[in-house]
């Protein structure tokens, strides 16, 4: 299991001179910074329709190659991861901060020009916690690292696969969708998990057991939930949903060897106390219910 801590984004801050009057640097500042979150969001924009637009072109394979159909997707799935990967180079330099334990020897790599290369296998589960929206971003980005930013399957709340584009090429890369009822949930869970259960597919499966991320509102069910159980809550994280994690491992546990486990903290806000641990997928479940 794979621990990437504390990720500082990088975006400026400005200090109120608490005056009513805006200063003409603070005005060129605001006008800068609007003129910035412009063309981010004409570039994701412009990006996104023209990634859809090829998902469109190639849904007819569907139906007449579906393993050329699959490759097809794979490849617009690999565009997006670029396309997020170059906004967050270009509007938000990050500095990520990767370790991991004894289990991570030889598989994160510094190269000599400082990017990092993972050397994780092609077929795992990813366990990760979940603070903010942007965690799924950085998690795929170091699937970028790895070459398998075109095999990432995600797991997400029903309700994402509404959104306009977003879900509808969410949809198409076959990422899964969770209504939160396990009786509704539990049949279309296993038909999505038995087509990625062949062993020569690379698959990274990722997936949130905490099930919605870090808010003052969530972190306040989270702690009502331990009290009625009679079990200790959580400071920095919410109690997992174990029943999903579970299902995952034992209908996968035949193709896939390896559950990773990674935390993600951010600076400037509470992070979760970081530590990583490394473990062969088994039949024995008990430690991933514990957590």
């Amino acid at each position: 299991m794979a621990a990437f801590p504390r990720s500082g984004l990088g975006s400026g801050s400005s200090q109120a001179n608490g005056n009513a009057e805006l200063s003409a640097p603070g005005a060129a500042n605001a006008a800068s910074q609007g003129e910035k979150a412009f063309r981010a969001a004409s570039t994701f924009l412009s990006g996104i329709l023209a990634i859809n637009a090829s998902q469109l072109m190639g849904a007819p394979l569907k139906y007449m190659d579906p393993a050329l159909y699959d490759g097809y997707m794979a490849q617009t799935k690999e565009s997006f991861a670029v396309l997020i990967t170059s906004m967050t180079q270009w509007f938000a330099p990050t500095k990520v901060r990767v370790s991991g334990d004894e289990s991570m020897r030889g598989q994160l790599i510094r190269q000599e020009n400082g990017d990092l290369k993972c050397n994780f296998p092609d077929r795992i589960v990813l366990m990760a916690n979940h603070q903010l929206y942007t965690d799924w971003l950085y998690l795929w980005w170091s699937a970028y690292t790895n070459g398998m930013h075109g095999r990432i399957y995600i797991i997400l709340k029903e309700s994402v696969k509404n959104i306009p584009i977003i879900g509808w090429g969410a949809q198409f890369y076959n990422f899964i969708f969770l209504k939160r009822n396990w009786e509704k949930d539990k049949p279309n869970f296993q038909e999505h998990l038995q087509k990625l259960n062949r062993p020569s597919d690379p698959m990274w499966l990722l997936i949130f057991p905490e099930g919605t991320n870090l808010a003052r509102g969530t972190r306040e069910s989270s702690k009502r939930w331990a009290a009625k159980n009679g079990i200790p809550d959580m400071k920095h994280q919410l109690l997992p949903r174990s029943t999903g994690l579970q299902f995952c491992l034992q209908q996968l546990k035949d193709t896939t060897e390896w559950l990773y486990d990674c935390t993600i903290g951010y600076e400037g806000i509470p992070y979760v106390f970081t530590c990583s641990l490394l473990s062969q997928c088994t039949a024995d479940l008990t430690d991933a219910q514990s957590r």
